[in-house]
């Protein structure tokens, strides 16, 4: 059987050998089944696809390249007013 190191960061650790005491065996069996889960997904994707998911990405790609909205630099203070007004205007009504 092909063998493969992977170097994972010291943090990822405690996750790793959480999962696989959940189930699996030891961490390489817990990545052996996550690339298994993957293989099929992949091989299975149709099921997966949902319908408008690529006029959704087209939306949003067209989105992230603006036009922009210049936002005023006291956004917060004009926000935060408008509030204090409709807190004001709701504690006379009540």
């Amino acid at each position: 059987m092909p063998q493969l190191t992977i170097h994972l960061p010291d943090a990822l650790m405690p996750y790793l050998n959480r999962k696989a005491s959940e189930g699996d065996k030891s961490a390489e069996d817990y990545m052996i089944s996550l690339l298994e889960m993957n293989q099929w997904q992949d091989a299975h994707r149709d099921v997966f696809h949902h319908p408008g998911q690529a006029e959704l990405e087209d939306v949003l790609e067209a989105r992230d390249k603006g036009p922009f909205i210049p936002v005023p630099d006291n956004l917060t203070e004009i926000v935060m007013e408008k509030v204090r007004q409709r807190l004001l205007s709701q504690r006379l009504n009540t």
